[in-house]
């Protein structure tokens, strides 16, 4: 067979690539295997004697090879479809039963996430108090303070020899600022009970949230399990 004569068949079964499948796959790539050796043949005489030129030959067949695997993987798919499509019509319990399942772990997930938010804003609510804390002694403390700031400027006031007025206040001052010491341990103490209060809130907020979490997990994995249940290959 001549170069011209090889060179046309190869052209021909080209063309014949309309029908797209696994089949014409093999043909387009045995035909571009083949189309390699005819760059071995002069070029002149292709030129001249076969308008078309070798590239755009391979670059046509490379297109029908690319078309033909799209096709046969359309064609899969469709297969794969329908295998589907007739097995759940031959068992509608069995997916009635998994659609099921799937529409109550769906509205879980649904509940879930309005209970998550629930729980952030709790959480956000919680954490806003810490810096909220007003001792119950508060007022003893302002009064005590106050009479504290007024025993010291009388002292500080009296003359030298008001030495026995000194004493006194003094003595008055000793006893203010005793009890300025309790309250402050009462107001301190009173404190940290309220933050330790906040922060077993905080902490049992963080575990609902944390079996939210959990259970979030859960539903995700059965959902997915359902849905590749629904779409797992029947062919």
């Amino acid at each position: 067979m001549s170069e011209l004569a090889v060179y046309e068949h190869f052209l021909n079964k080209v063309k014949e690539l309309d029908a797209f499948g696994e089949k014409s796959i093999e043909t387009a790539e045995v035909i571009k295997s083949k189309l390699d050796s005819i760059e071995d043949f002069d070029k002149d005489y292709l030129v001249d004697v076969v308008p078309t030129s070798v590239k755009n030959i391979r670059n046509l067949i490379n297109e029908n090879i690319s078309k033909s695997r799209k096709s046969a993987e359309r064609l899969k798919e469709k297969e794969k479809e329908d295998a589907i499509n007739r097995y759940w019509e031959e068992h509608p319990e069995e997916k009635a039963e998994l659609e099921r399942r799937l529409d109550a772990a769906k509205q879980g997930m649904k509940e879930l996430d309005e209970k998550f938010g629930e729980y952030e804003k709790a959480y956000s609510e919680i954490s806003k108090k810490r810096g909220k804390f007003v001792s119950s002694f508060e007022e003893e403390k302002k009064s005590l303070e106050l009479d504290r700031d007024e025993l010291n400027d009388k002292i500080s006031s009296l003359r030298i020899f008001q030495s026995k007025d000194k004493k006194t206040l003094s003595t008055q001052l000793d006893e203010v600022n005793a009890k300025l010491e309790e309250v402050y341990k009462k107001i301190a103490d009173e404190k940290k009970d309220y933050n330790e209060s906040i922060d077993n809130e905080l902490v049992s907020v963080a575990e609902k949230k944390k079996d939210l979490a959990a259970r979030d997990n859960e539903l995700n994995s059965e959902i997915k399990q359902i849905k590749e249940e629904l779409t797992k290959d029947r062919s």
